[in-house]
């Protein structure tokens, strides 16, 4: 008879437990969905905010060198500094507005910048060749932006 009363009360202990865990793991759960949700709703906000800073590196040049460029993205507005290494002219200053569409991750200077485009990576610029191409795989890290600022 002990027994039998030992293994009811061991079995109601653990059914009392085991309820209040279910329901603690189901508001963990919804908190943790809406911590997503929350994230989510304001992605875009991160993600443009990640994407302003200063990216600095060297393009690959047929005529000298390299292209010194440093393009510095703020709002809707970039400052682009490029310099011909190995050259004697002096350092241009290019400033403008930018599109960027965070469907294809493409940045877009204005006629000022020549129309160039970008593809947007993390902590990165990677410039496309025409019609938006992406550089061959073998020398596209000649053509990055690596993010200074």
């Amino acid at each position: 008879m002990k027994n039998i009363a030992v293994i009811m009360g061991l079995a109601c202990a653990l059914g009392a437990c085991a309820d209040p865990q279910t329901s603690s793991n189901h508001v963990s759960n919804t908190n943790k969905d809406t911590s997503i949700a929350d994230a989510s709703t304001h992605a875009d906000a991160v993600e443009f905010v990640d994407l302003q800073g200063t990216y600095a590196g060297k393009l690959p040049c047929a005529g000298c060198e390299a292209i010194r460029t440093k393009l510095t993205i703020t709002n809707s507005n970039y400052t682009k500094e490029t310099e011909y290494v190995g050259k004697k002219e002096k350092p241009t200053i290019e400033s403008g507005t930018f599109q960027y569409d965070p469907q294809t991750l493409i940045l877009t200077l204005d006629e000022k910048g020549n129309n160039e485009r970008y593809l947007v990576g993390e902590n990165k610029l990677t410039m496309l060749v025409s019609k938006g191409n992406e550089v061959d795989s073998k020398v596209s890290g000649e053509y990055e932006l690596k993010k200074v600022l």
